[in-house]
């Protein structure tokens, strides 16, 4: 088990994150702040030692893992031509008027990503986007947006996150897993936890228990991806049911509620509850 310390530290910052990617009905500047909240989440959780997914490894299992590596470095190979491919997928999304793409690369031309800087083109494609959504427009005015470049894999991974919830945009599944691939491709742990969330609920994708969990393995520190382990192992999906440590895993979530029921009077919300 932890120690003491480190459950409250994670608890304190897990509850931020929660609250600020909650439910639509969160005030717009706790909803603003999302993902500088993750990008915290994520960094404490990194640092804490939670359960080993697979603690024992036979021959075969690391011999596959080793193979996963050497497939990792030629897919980082090719990683930029997924870019460049990626993102003319959503300049066509942004052509036929989706605003969530129509401000993505309003962002991209502003930040210089897979295009060149064009403070023209920018502000040409913020403005039809807002034309087309004035709440997701508050959105990308944000601090969290504005302060500091993103890179846009974190951007697809929030579209994702909206879509899923229906916070500002419609909600959609097949649209959360859209964008959500995009990230996962590059990488983004949110992006691979929701992706591993829709094989484990059969929401936007084909339900395959035992395929989440590898997703859920390549992100693990994500705050989704612990709630679903959680449920995993307590309840014997997609592994071998093992109730004490789908509790240590749970043992995050349930402590991070607490704080936050005291001083929010909110419980989970609905994009971790949905999820069991």
């Amino acid at each position: 088990m932890m120690k003491s310390k480190k459950p409250l530290i994670a608890a304190s910052l897990m509850a931020c994150f929660l609250v600020l990617t909650g439910t639509a009905s969160a005030s717009s500047t706790e909803v603003f702040a999302d993902v500088g909240k993750m990008a915290t989440a994520e960094q404490v959780f990194s640092k804490l030692h939670l359960p080993a997914i697979h603690p024992k490894m036979s021959r075969q299992d690391k011999a596959a893992r080793k193979a996963r590596k050497e497939e990792k470095k030629k897919q980082a190979q090719l990683l930029q031509a997924y870019r460049k491919y990626d993102f003319q997928q959503v300049q066509a999304w942004a052509e036929q008027n989706d605003p969530e793409a129509m401000f993505i690369v309003a962002y991209a031309c502003r930040t210089g990503q897979q295009v060149p800087r064009d403070a023209g083109q920018a502000a040409s494609w913020q403005q039809k986007a807002a034309r087309a959504n004035g709440e997701l427009a508050k959105v990308y005015a944000s601090p969290a947006y504005t302060k500091k470049t993103l890179p846009l894999c974190r951007l697809y991974a929030m579209a994702g996150r909206r879509a899923h919830t229906g916070d500002v945009v419609r909600q959609s599944y097949d649209k959360a897993v859209r964008w959500s691939q995009l990230g996962a491709r590059e990488g983004d742990p949110a992006a691979i936890a929701y992706i591993g969330s829709a094989y484990y609920t059969g929401r936007g994708l084909p339900k395959d228990e035992k395929r989440a969990i590898t997703y859920f393995e390549r992100a693990p520190h994500d705050p989704l991806s612990v709630r679903l382990l959680a449920d995993a192992y307590k309840n014997g999906h997609g592994v071998k049911r093992n109730q004490e440590k789908g509790e240590e895993y749970e043992t995050f979530l349930r402590i991070a509620q607490d704080k936050m029921n005291s001083r929010y009077k909110k419980g989970v919300p609905s994009w971790v509850s949905d999820y069991r």
